[in-house]
């Protein structure tokens, strides 16, 4: 409920900022993405695994919309550089979920990947 209301305030903001309906998209596609580094960060602060997934999936959903949606009506040029930048966030965040990730696992002595765990320990004997 919260996100949804937030997205209609950005979009709303948005609006009385620039007329252009791409701009207006693009603006809740940033906001989601912010949110989706909240709840990553926040999942790992309180180590709640559910959180982090919720980060990743909203993560997804932004950048779902942007490849999609939002660069449809842009000039070729322009959705090079969007596409870039947007390969770029989503390598800036699987750097920082590994890293923490690695650190938290040391932290606690768990073994296996940031997943947990690894397809060794599914093996008997």
């Amino acid at each position: 409920m919260l996100l949804i209301s937030t997205t209609l305030e950005v979009a709303r903001f948005a609006g009385t900022v620039t007329d252009d309906p791409t701009a207006r998209a693009g603006s809740v596609s940033i906001w989601w993405a912010v949110v989706a580094v909240g709840l990553l960060a926040g999942g790992f602060a309180r180590s709640v695994a559910l959180l982090r997934y919720a980060g990743i999936g909203l993560l997804l959903i932004a950048t779902g919309k942007v490849l999609t949606y939002d660069l449809a009506e842009l000039s070729p040029a322009v959705r090079v550089g969007s596409f870039i930048g947007c390969g770029l966030v989503l390598l800036g965040v699987a750097a920082g979920y590994l890293r923490v990730g690695s650190k938290r696992l040391e932290n606690t002595g768990e073994k296996g990947g940031v997943g947990g765990g690894s397809a060794e320990d599914d093996l008997p004997g």
